[in-house]
């Protein structure tokens, strides 16, 4: 009876085991067992995320692996407790070894680690899109010095910046940011506190073209909005936590004259929201696509 290795199985089998397993594990298990299952494991060489490895699988592929492979990989997820585990020649030559990297996302970070991190962006070439996911806020570090950190960075490449919703709100109006100016991010994802932190980031998004901000602690009542995103196509706003209003929205379409598709999500008692012809009377004529989810209340007597 003829007995197949793991080495002589067809790609299909490998790669439906491979479904099963964790990046890190397929890599610690799997690289440079020859030539072609090399190549069948391309994806998870290219796109690695070391999840549920143990210290001792970490160390070995940072020590035996990464210098190996550091040059074809174009997507990573780095933890903090996997970057602690860097040995230090890798911690400092991060940049070298992921010399091709296009995504870095950067998952359950402290805001103070991260700062102390993200001077790596700078000599990252090809990197265009910076994926920041459950963010913590710390009181030891302001949010300016982070939002600098992110948005100063000289990498004329990166055009796409994502906090996503799990990260922490940031506070943009207590501080000074006349020194920000973000000429090459044209799509942005982001968590705000107030309205009036929404106002000061249009200032230095000039280029922005597709733009998704969450508010977390404020209604659309109107601020001064004196700055118009002019390249902005793609806008989402997401505020359910305070009542809006008919007029809110109407101020808030004053800053986007070019919008395409507009995706709202809010909490309101004004009736002339859930009125489909008042809305659509506000919006500009080259809007082509509009999804809205509102929360209504009643108002009471």
């Amino acid at each position: 009876m003829y007995k197949a290795t793991f080495e002589n199985l067809p790609d299909e089998i490998i790669l439906e085991i491979c479904q099963y397993l964790h990046c890190s594990h397929v890599l610690y298990s799997f690289f440079n067992l020859n030539s072609r299952i090399n190549q069948t494991i391309t994806f998870y060489r290219q796109h690695v995320y070391f999840r549920r490895a143990s210290y001792k699988i970490l160390l070995y592929i940072y020590e035996y692996i990464l210098p190996q492979i550091g040059s074809s990989i174009l997507s990573l997820t780095i933890h903090p407790l996997h970057q602690a585990s860097f040995p230090s020649s890798i911690d400092r030559y991060i940049s070298t070894i992921f010399s091709n990297l296009k995504i870095l996302t950067l998952t359950s970070w402290k805001s103070e680690k991260l700062v102390s991190f993200l001077d790596i962006l700078q000599d990252m070439k090809y990197l265009h899109k910076l994926i920041i996911q459950e963010l913590s806020c710390s009181i030891l570090i302001d949010d300016r010095n982070l939002i600098e950190k992110v948005f100063n960075n000289k990498n004329p490449f990166l055009t796409n910046v994502i906090f996503d919703y799990d990260c922490d709100s940031m506070n943009l109006s207590n501080y000074s940011l006349n020194n920000i100016i973000l000429h090459n991010i044209n799509s942005l994802t982001i968590q705000l506190n107030t309205l009036t932190d929404f106002s000061r980031l249009i200032h230095f998004i000039p280029n922005i073209q597709q733009l998704d901000v969450s508010l977390k602690n404020s209604s659309l009542k109107t601020v001064p909005f004196d700055v118009k995103l002019l390249n902005l196509k793609i806008f989402s706003l997401w505020n359910i936590n305070y009542y809006s209003n008919f007029d809110d929205v109407i101020s808030l379409l004053t800053i986007v004259p070019a919008i395409e598709q507009f995706s709202l999500t809010i909490s309101t008692r004004d009736s002339n929201l859930i009125n489909g012809e008042k809305l659509f009377s506000i919006f500009p004529i080259q809007l082509k696509k509009f999804n809205y989810t509102v929360c209504y209340y009643l108002k009471q007597d």
